[in-house]
C-alpha cells in the first residue's frame, strides 16, 4: 500500500502530463506514473477503483486532446481526435448501458439513523474479511451524517477497526440518495435501494453494481429474510455469487 506521505509528495508537472498513452479496443488509457500512483493509493485505501479511474480518464483525455490539437501532422491530429471521441463515447456508453438502480420511494432520514449490522455484502477492499461489521449513523446539526463503520478483520478475536466517513443526503431522491466522503474531495455514491416499512432492514447499493450492503437492526436475521434479500439484490442487477455473509457475534 502506498503511504500518505509518498502520495502527497510533489510530482513533476512533466511527469504528471507525460504523453505515455495507449489505446485499447474499448477506451484510451493513460499510463503515466502520477495517475497510477493515484490509482494504487485510493484502491488500497478505499477499494473504490472508480475514483482513480475517473482521474486516469481525465488525464488521458487531456493528453489525447493536447496531441490532437498541437502535435504532428494533420492525419495524426485527426487520428487523435477520433481516439478521444471513442474514449469519451466508450465511457458514456458503459454507464448508460446499465438499467436504472431502484431506490426506496421515501426514506425518513432521522428514523434511519442509528446502528445497522451488516448481514451480507459485496465488500470494498478494507472489509473483504470483516467480522462484526456495524454501520452507525448520526445526524449532525449541519444536516450531514456522521458515519462510523466498525469491524474486526479476519476473526471475532481481532481488534476492532473503525472508519469515519461523512454522509450527505441529496436534495433530490426523497432521502434515498446519499454520497459518502472518506477523503476530501472525493465522494462515493450511496443509494438506499430498499427499505422495509419498519426500518429494520435495508439494502444499500450503487449504480455500478460493484458493492452492496444488506443490513439489519439486529446481528442476525431469519433464513427467509436473508433469501428474500438475496433475491432483491439479484433483481437489482448484481452477481449474487459474489455476495458474502458477514459473521456476526451476538453482541
Amino acid at each position: 500500500m502506498i503511504g500518505r506521505d509518498e502520495f502527497l509528495q510533489p510530482l513533476d508537472r512533466e511527469q504528471l502530463f507525460a504523453e505515455d498513452v495507449y489505446a485499447t479496443q474499448r477506451i484510451g488509457l493513460c499510463r503515466n506514473s502520477g495517475s497510477l500512483r493515484v490509482e494504487r493509493y485510493f484502491s488500497s485505501l478505499l477499494g473504490w477503483n472508480y475514483i482513480a479511474w475517473a482521474r486516469i480518464q481525465t488525464r488521458c483525455s487531456y493528453v489525447l486532446l493536447k496531441r490532437a490539437l498541437l502535435g504532428g501532422s494533420a492525419m495524426r491530429r485527426s487520428s487523435m481526435l477520433v481516439l478521444l471521441m471513442l474514449a469519451l463515447y466508450g465511457s458514456a456508453s458503459a454507464s448508460d448501458s446499465r438499467a436504472a438502480l431502484p431506490r426506496a420511494e421515501t426514506v425518513d432520514v432521522p428514523r434511519f439513523m442509528g446502528d445497522w449490522y451488516v448481514i451480507a455484502h459485496i465488500p470494498t477492499r478494507p472489509e473483504r474479511n470483516a467480522y462484526d461489521a456495524v454501520e452507525s449513523y448520526a445526524l449532525r446539526p449541519d444536516g450531514r451524517i456522521q458515519t462510523t463503520f466498525t469491524f474486526r478483520k479476519g476473526s471475532f478475536q481481532a481488534p476492532l477497526k473503525s472508519m469515519h466517513p461523512i454522509g450527505q443526503v441529496a436534495k433530490e431522491g426523497n432521502g434515498a440518495l446519499w454520497s459518502m466522503q472518506f477523503l476530501w474531495p472525493f465522494k462515493a455514491e450511496y443509494v438506499i435501494a430498499w427499505q422495509d416499512a419498519g426500518y429494520t432492514q435495508t439494502i444499500v447499493a450503487r449504480s455500478k453494481r460493484d458493492y452492496v450492503w444488506y443490513m439489519a437492526r439486529t446481528p442476525q436475521v431469519s433464513d427467509a429474510d436473508y433469501q428474500q434479500a438475496v433475491q432483491r439484490i439479484a433483481a437489482m442487477g448484481y452477481d449474487v455469487s459474489k455476495l458474502r455473509r458477514v459473521p456476526q457475534s451476538a453482541r
